[in-house]
């Protein structure tokens, strides 16, 4: 006689359980996005005193050319 095969069981997920992880999980997003969004506005600001930099290296340099 051919057994069929068991199937395996799962274990049973309380819903409160699966809530309370999509509201934690819901949470951790917004904390990630709001720290994306503010590291985004500090590599703007970098670059703008980057480029204030180069521009004042550029002005410091001296002169070549013909006069």
């Amino acid at each position: 006689m051919i057994k069929s095969p068991r199937r395996s069981k799962q274990p049973k997920v309380s819903g409160d359980l699966v809530l309370a992880t999509i509201d934690r999980l819901t949470r951790e997003k917004a904390e990630l996005l709001e720290e994306v969004r503010q590291l985004r506005a500090a590599v703007a600001i970098y670059q703008r005193i980057a480029e204030h930099v180069q521009e004042r290296a550029n002005d410091e340099l001296p002169r070549t050319g013909t006069s």
